[in-house]
């Protein structure tokens, strides 16, 4: 994922010009500072504003909670990696615990974009 900031909240999802969808995860406001020198004086401005700063996720086909949690963990498990996982989870405990954990936070991932 490529980090993203934005002068305002950035929107859930955007369908982009190929046809993919960005989807916009883990915003968090922030302040940011620019100091501005005056030319004419010895004299600085600081001013404050707020930023959006956030993950950006590009998936094929339109976004619903289902096709963004597949598309999240598709981008460490493949299918076959998955059902081996699956296949092997009481023969690797420690393995299928990583896995189920993995899924987990990509389920919260897409409930924070998808539950208001």
């Amino acid at each position: 994922m490529k980090k993203a900031k934005f002068g305002s909240v950035p929107p859930k999802t955007q369908k982009l010009a190929d046809g993919r969808y960005r989807v916009y995860l883990n915003v968090e406001k922030s302040t940011e500072t620019n100091t501005i020198k005056r030319e004419d004086s010895d004299l600085e401005e600081v001013e404050e504003y707020d930023v959006y700063l956030c993950d950006e996720f590009d998936m094929n086909g339109e976004p619903t909670y289902e096709r963004l949690i597949e598309a999240l963990i598709r981008r460490r498990y493949s299918v076959s990696d998955e059902l081996a996982i699956m296949r092997q989870r009481d023969d690797k405990p420690e393995e299928f615990a990583t896995y189920n954990s993995f899924a987990e936070e990509c389920k919260a991932l897409a409930r924070t974009v998808f539950n208001d």
